[in-house]
């Protein structure tokens, strides 16, 4: 956040990308002053698989997909929910993600 604005720094939500990713890549090609390609979108058959890119995430080679938006509020047990707050709550409410600690079942800091 402290970078925020910043004329070299450019913010990419996640949310952004998966909805529209043309649009998306589009406006980091421009930011960096590269041509968007729409092959850019596609990965290549061609690619090097990652040795142990899957170790510790097993969805790392999967496609980006609308189904994780909004997995931190709806599937996180009660108590995560309040670990999640304590950690990345004022982010959270910084970025626009909640307007609030309610979504842990907080009505304030703990």
């Amino acid at each position: 956040l402290a970078y925020r604005g910043h004329p070299r720094v450019m913010e990419v939500r996640y949310e952004d990308l998966v909805r529209d990713p043309a649009s998306e890549f589009a406006r980091v090609c421009g930011f960096v002053g590269e041509p968007f390609e729409e092959s850019m979108l596609h990965a290549s058959a061609d690619e090097p698989a990652r040795v142990g890119q899957n170790l510790n995430n097993p969805g790392a080679s999967a496609r980006i997909t609308p189904k994780a938006i909004g997995r931190w509020e709806r599937d996180l047990s009660e108590a995560e929910r309040g670990v999640v707050d304590d950690i990345a709550g004022e982010l959270l409410i910084a970025l626009g993600y909640t307007p609030d600690h309610a979504w842990a079942g907080r009505t304030r800091r703990a």
